[in-house]
């Protein structure tokens, strides 16, 4: 008899990355790229309804989103739970959020 465990069942379901999505521009108030506009369904599909795990970068150099010095909402940093956010007017001055996917 072979005991599987959830955590080895989970593993071993297809796992894969999606195509990278960009809801959103910088040119209202930031960028949000947020898991629950997302899952509104403004302009973009969820992939996955339980994902394990997302990456952010900058739309144009590719750039991943912790190294781009910019300030982000807490909890939607790029987070499962929360995806990313970043609001124009908590940069520095004179700055505005980059485009991010």
């Amino acid at each position: 008899t072979v005991l599987t465990s959830p955590l080895a069942k989970r593993a071993a379901q297809a796992t894969y990355w999606s195509s990278w999505i960009d809801r959103d521009d910088t040119s209202g108030t930031g960028d949000w790229e947020d898991r629950e506009s997302l899952e509104k369904g403004l302009g973009a599909v969820m992939p996955c309804q339980n994902p394990l795990a997302i990456d952010c970068r900058t739309v144009r150099t590719h750039i991943p989103a912790s190294s781009t010095g910019q300030v982000f909402k807490e909890g939607a940093d790029c987070s499962v739970e929360g995806g990313l956010v970043c609001v124009n007017n908590e940069q520095r001055p004179g700055s505005r959020c980059l485009d991010y996917e």
